[in-house]
């Protein structure tokens, strides 16, 4: 039992705490190859070799990075539902159950990614710098985009085609709700790295996700009657 008065609140923040680390480690623990290559890219010693790393990272990302994070999304899904967790089992059970769908995601959106930043160095180097002011507006769309696909995929049974036309809508037709989430996000990343960074190993991926999908469940259920309910895309809210 949970007890009331200081007791109670005591024991249901320890035990938030206490989910929102195990969730993460979970998660750093899936993304460990992809954490070496990422350390080692510190200690390279020419273009090359960074290079090749960033490549390699870059392949491994949509097999790793993107199973795992969809995995961790799935268990704050169910925290923020207010459903019954057990950390580990639901992480497993989301990895298995959405890995192909979210590594072909993965190759897609990475692909996005490589597309944005090749047009970035190009349009940047070869024809005017204030194309950067651009396209780093176009990164934090992306990247939000990024964050909607995560949340759609383990929130609703649709095609995948159908959750990139979701994921799309939700970004750019609520541009004030992507600014906000891109903006607490990268200050999430900025304070890690630069102020408290135990928050990356213990909090770092769990409140992202947190955050992220939060703002994702408030706004879909506002504009799902509206915009959700073509047969065509025939989405059905997971359980």
């Amino acid at each position: 039992m949970e007890g009331k008065g200081l007791i109670g609140g005591f024991y249901r923040i320890s035990n938030i705490i206490t989910r929102f680390v195990g969730i993460n480690l979970l998660w750093i623990l899936f993304n460990l190859p992809l954490l070496y290559l990422a350390l080692c890219t510190i200690y390279a010693q020419n273009i090359n070799q960074l290079m090749t790393l960033g490549v390699t990272i870059t392949i491994l990302a949509p097999f790793v990075f993107f199973p795992s994070t969809t995995a961790m999304y799935g268990v704050i899904r169910k925290f923020i539902l207010s459903e019954e967790i057990r950390v580990f089992q639901s992480f497993l059970r989301y990895y298995k159950e959405n890995y192909v769908r979210s590594m072909v995601g993965g190759l897609l959106i990475g692909l996005m990614w490589i597309v944005l930043i090749a047009d970035y160095y190009y349009f940047t180097t070869f024809i005017e710098g204030w194309f950067k002011y651009l396209f780093i507006n176009l990164a934090l769309f992306l990247f939000v985009f990024t964050l909607h696909f995560f949340s759609l995929t383990i929130h609703v049974h649709t095609k995948l085609k159908d959750t990139f036309k979701i994921a799309l809508l939700l970004t750019f037709g609520n541009p004030l709700l992507t600014l906000v989430l891109g903006a607490i996000t990268v200050l999430i990343i900025y304070l890690s790295f630069n102020v408290i960074t135990f928050l990356i190993p213990f909090f770092l991926g769990s409140l992202i996700s947190y955050v992220s999908f939060y703002g994702f469940h408030k706004l879909f259920m506002k504009i799902h009657s509206s915009y959700l309910t073509d047969p065509k895309t025939t989405d059905t809210i997971q359980n």
